[in-house]
């Protein structure tokens, strides 16, 4: 009975656990991935242009699998009932929202580690994964749509670690604040310098290992979504910090060799590793490129791939005048995708149709998503007709620009003034739950518009806090805006708002110092033992006097 005991305990060992998902939503495939790699499941992902008989072989019979399906975009139909015929024990979970997958995997996950990445930035999954892995980290969304319901629930987990990649929304940030959910940042304004030193943090915990994954981040791979290698995003023109840090990492003999996974970069590679074997003299650095992927009994198949959501960038010239009264062009751009946008411009000036200056930007400048956003140029022009060339670039990173407009607009001349004047009137207290509420007051003669931010120092740890939102304020109103869970004692806090009278132009500031009263309780049961020893006091001396007669 004891061997037949000890059989069955070695047959359920040998039994794997898998993860499968079966979903065209790019973000069911990250938690699926991520879930796997913090429980170390295998993971099988089905690529949209799907092989069934590849996809099965991978799978396999006889194991216990875990089945993300999505509920209205499955890619393969009756998957359950076909891995049950093949042997297999399926627990099936279906996917009806991504982002409630996604809390429900790191639920499943047991993880109390816990990387942030807002969905729109794919490429960051897949920068992110190896590192997750080996910390046994899980990734979750967080915008601040779901801001509450991610920061509800890692707070209920006690959290080890929390490192925010990439860009992360302000609510997002505000609320792990007040619920005092300490963490890390990892954001450069760029996903190249992002990756390097998430990358570095990997070769700092595990310096043993010696090869990396080269990938343009735009889609997991089996290898990519395994999380055994780092990945290093390249581009069809290698990022100078990229190649700087590959040269110097081969140097070391930190990175023996690259994997390229898709052959689109098998040339880009061969130039990275020539080039830098050229400079140190020597072969440091190799590189192997994956041709296709090996299936049981089918021989070599083409590499399986699956694209993750990527940012829609977009820019819009909304409007060019010349501002006589401040002698800028005055253009206000729009931010059209759904991302945080660096821009960058050149302006040339014609009048009357001759050219007559360029005018520009030196550094870029950022667009939230969905933001108009005003920049003033400064040159002189005292009559003629104004007719203004732009050429802007833009895109995701600070560094490196990917897409661009150019077009001809006419200026007209306006003068304009901004006489708004905003006030902040009120700070109050919730004492539960540590919010400040802050009253902006419009106070001036003219509509306005706002957008507020607050700095909070807690003994020289300094957080920024800003709204991404803009409002509006009629003469004469007010609007309370709450600031979550920032007035504690011991902290200084300064409120202010960048405002205007034109919603693209916040050009004007106003700033007001808060210092936290901390519990009201304390100060009050001093008074009330002061009163209550004053009144035992003068009653004891009325005793005694009674007692003299």
């Amino acid at each position: 009975m004891k061997k037949l005991f000890l059989l069955l305990l070695l047959i359920a060992q040998l039994c794997f656990s898998i993860a499968v998902v079966n979903s065209l939503d790019g973000r069911d495939v990250v938690s699926t991935i991520y879930y796997a790699a913090v429980t170390e499941d295998k993971v099988v992902f089905v690529p949209p242009a799907y092989n069934e008989q590849v996809v099965y072989s991978k799978i396999g019979s006889g194991g216990n699998v875990l089945l993300v399906q999505s509920a209205n975009s499955p890619v393969i139909t009756g998957m359950k009932n076909t891995l049950e015929n093949k042997g297999n024990s399926v627990e099936l979970l279906v996917s009806e929202d991504p982002y409630t997958t996604n809390l429900a995997l790191a639920e499943r996950s047991g993880a109390r580690k816990f990387i942030l990445v807002d969905p729109v930035y794919g490429y960051n999954t897949i920068s992110a994964l190896a590192y997750a892995k080996l910390n046994k980290m899980y990734l979750i969304f967080a915008d601040k749509n779901n801001a509450d319901k991610v920061v509800d629930f890692i707070k209920t987990k006690n959290p080890q670690e929390i490192l925010l990649y990439g860009y992360i929304d302000e609510r997002v940030k505000g609320l792990l604040d007040k619920n005092a959910l300490r963490y890390r940042e990892i954001n450069n304004g760029d996903k190249y310098d992002d990756n390097l030193a998430l990358v570095t943090f990997y070769f700092q915990a595990n310096p043993s290992k010696k090869q990396v994954i080269l990938s343009d981040g735009n889609a997991f791979e089996d290898t990519i979504a395994a999380g055994d290698d780092p990945v290093i995003l390249i581009s069809p023109l290698v990022p100078s910090a990229t190649y700087n840090y590959m040269k110097e990492k081969a140097a070391s003999g930190q990175i023996r060799i690259a994997m390229v996974v898709d052959q689109e970069y098998a040339q880009t590679a061969y130039n990275l590793k020539e080039s830098i074997n050229k400079e140190l003299g020597e072969e440091q650095l190799h590189v192997l490129v994956q041709l296709g992927q090996s299936v049981a009994g089918m021989g070599m198949m083409p590499v399986d791939f699956f694209s993750v959501p990527a940012p829609r960038i977009g820019l819009e010239i909304d409007k060019v005048e010349y501002n006589t009264n401040t002698k800028r062009i005055e253009v206000t751009y729009e931010n059209t995708g759904n991302a945080l946008e660096y821009a960058k411009s050149q302006l040339r000036v014609f009048v009357d149709g001759s050219y007559y200056a360029t005018v520009g930007d030196e550094e870029p400048f950022a667009i939230n998503r969905g933001e108009k956003f005003g920049m003033g140029y400064p040159i002189e022009i005292e009559s003629g007709e104004i007719t203004v060339n732009i050429t802007s670039l833009y895109g995701t990173s600070r560094k490196y620009t990917e897409s661009g407009i150019q077009g001809v607009f006419p200026a007209g001349r306006v003068t304009f003034t901004d006489l708004s004047s905003l006030s902040i009137t009120d700070f109050v207290e919730d004492k539960e739950t540590s919010d400040l509420l802050v009253t902006f007051t419009n106070n001036g003669t003219i509509p306005l518009y706002f957008r507020p931010d607050a700095t909070v120092d807690v003994n020289g740890t300094v957080t920024k806090i800003k709204d991404e939102n803009t409002y509006p304020l009629a003469v004469g109103e007010g609007r309370m805006i709450k600031f979550p869970g920032i007035a504690k004692a011991g902290s200084r806090i300064v409120v202010g708002a960048n405002y205007g009278a034109r919603e693209a132009f916040l050009e004007k500031r106003i700033e007001s110092e808060y210092l936290p009263k901390g519990p009201a309780s304390d100060l009050t049961i001093i008074y009330i033992i002061i009163i209550l020893l004053l009144i035992a006091l003068v009653g004891y001396l009325l005793w005694e006097k009674r007692k003299a007669k």
